[in-house]
């Protein structure tokens, strides 16, 4: 049981509201989980990679280094009924893929990162 009495090691939660956000100014904040094995997962707010090594799974092999994209994204598509509406912000060379964007209410840095649509 924890002492509520001890302040916490962790630092609060960032939280950042996503909702009319300029959407340059959200693949500007970033995100990182890693584990002492020397795997991790990183991204921005957004949801889109846009660096090499960001990704869900980034397997180090030969830790610290030979890391490989394991599993890079997903294309999350929530479906009701006869509806369904893309989740995923994606860019490719020359073209964004913004779709989930106009869904994306705010992104939560606690123990996982979590994306609220």
């Amino acid at each position: 049981m924890t002492d509520p009495t001890r302040p916490s090691p962790l630092p609060p939660p960032m939280t950042v509201d996503c909702r009319n956000a300029d959407p340059d100014a959200l693949l500007t904040l970033e995100w990182l989980v890693a584990n002492s094995l020397g795997a991790c997962a990183s991204g921005t707010v957004m949801g889109c990679n846009t660096r090499r090594y960001h990704g869900l799974l980034i397997a180090a092999t030969r830790p610290p280094v030979g890391r490989i994209a394991s599993l890079a994204t997903v294309t999350e598509q929530l479906v009701v009924g006869a509806e369904s509406q893309e989740l995923g912000n994606h860019e490719f060379v020359g073209t964004t893929a913004w779709r989930g964007l106009p869904h994306l209410v705010a992104f939560r840095n606690d123990i996982a990162p979590t994306f609220v649509f």
